[in-house]
């Protein structure tokens, strides 16, 4: 299966920079305002290094540990390197999951 799942990350990435918009007009999904047209489960890397923003007369300073209110899909997986190591966390719609799950 992981190998499977691979594959699919790799052909997608051929094609990352095709707008999401243009991507739900080619597929024409059954649309409902209960969850996103294409997928419902995301996985995210971040392997940016994190830059910083200077303005001229402005001091700013990232937010740190603002929680999220609202899942935007049903689950979310997001992991980044940080000091040799893999670390992330998980964001799901509690209406469909449970802590325990």
């Amino acid at each position: 299966m992981l190998e499977r799942v691979k594959a699919q990350v790799l052909a997608a990435q051929e094609h990352q920079d095709i707008p999401f918009e243009q991507v739900v007009e080619i597929v024409g999904p059954v649309r409902s305002l209960s969850h996103s047209p294409i997928f419902q489960a995301m996985f995210a890397w971040q392997n940016t290094a994190g830059g910083r923003l200077e303005l001229s007369g402005l001091k700013l300073s990232p937010l740190q540990g603002t929680p999220h209110v609202v899942a935007k899909f049903d689950l979310t997986l997001s992991l980044q390197e940080a000091s040799g190591k893999i670390v992330g966390g998980m964001e799901y719609a509690t209406s469909l999951y449970d802590e325990q799950r």
